[in-house]
């Protein structure tokens, strides 16, 4: 995750980069899990609509506040502040700003989150993913630029990345996952991309059963991912 420091002190935006990315991960477990951070739980929604903002830490205005698809994060407000406290001042700017705007794109994201690699969705994507480039790139193993992808598009052909490979695993149910080429590639591209895009994919699109009984953690790459969000989580 990006941050533009637009305040005095870089030592002080440093703190404050390193406790947003926890809470920006912390939105991405499920609502019911009080066992981490804050206690409060995830936030998937405004996760999802976070991720396709800008995000600058700041001097000016106290707390988190949003102007168009930007969010801006006080750093006094950020250091000084607990991990509630901070879940706090995320809901308040959420209620003032976002709540009754238009989100499509985030909604419609969501729908294919909340379904998983059933959702039919993906059905169209097994045959033809002319629309969504990157998705072949990713199974096949091919590099490409992901900051020149928008963050919501990133977001998008990730889940369907995910979900495809899941669905791959589902049909060999004897084959070992560790030597699926999809297995390999999704986890090296997942290695690259923001821990709380990973957690919020990994979780919706993979799902723990399909983590444990594919022992997808015996693959180096997806070892690394979950090793990442483990230590940010600081689990």
């Amino acid at each position: 995750m990006d941050f533009d420091i637009k305040c005095r002190s870089t030592e002080q935006a440093a703190i404050a980069a390193d406790k947003i990315k926890c809470i920006m991960l912390e939105l991405g477990v499920r609502a019911d899990n009080i066992h981490i951070g804050s206690g409060l739980g995830g936030n998937n929604r405004q996760l999802m609509i976070m991720l396709a903002m800008d995000h600058v830490i700041t001097d000016k205005q106290a707390g988190v506040f949003f102007d168009k698809h930007v969010c801006y994060w006080n750093v006094s407000s950020v250091v000084n502040s607990t991990r509630v406290e901070l879940r706090q001042y995320i809901n308040t700017a959420f209620e003032q700003k976002v709540a009754n705007s238009n989100v499509g794109p985030a909604l419609l994201l969501g729908h294919l989150l909340s379904e998983g690699a059933e959702s039919k969705f993906l059905d169209r994507y097994e045959t033809d993913s002319t629309d969504l480039p990157e998705v072949n790139l990713i199974l096949e193993g091919h590099q490409f630029d992901i900051n020149k992808v928008a963050r919501m598009d990133l977001l998008l052909v990730s889940a369907v990345a995910a979900g495809l490979m899941s669905r791959m695993l589902d049909k060999l149910p004897e084959a070992k996952p560790v030597e699926l080429p999809a297995v390999n590639n999704v986890g090296s591209f997942f290695v690259s991309i923001p821990a709380e895009t990973s957690l919020l994919v990994l979780r919706s699109m993979v799902g723990i059963n399909r983590l444990i009984m594919r022992s997808l953690d015996e693959n180096a790459h997806w070892d690394k991912v979950l090793s990442v969000i483990s230590s940010t989580l600081k689990l």
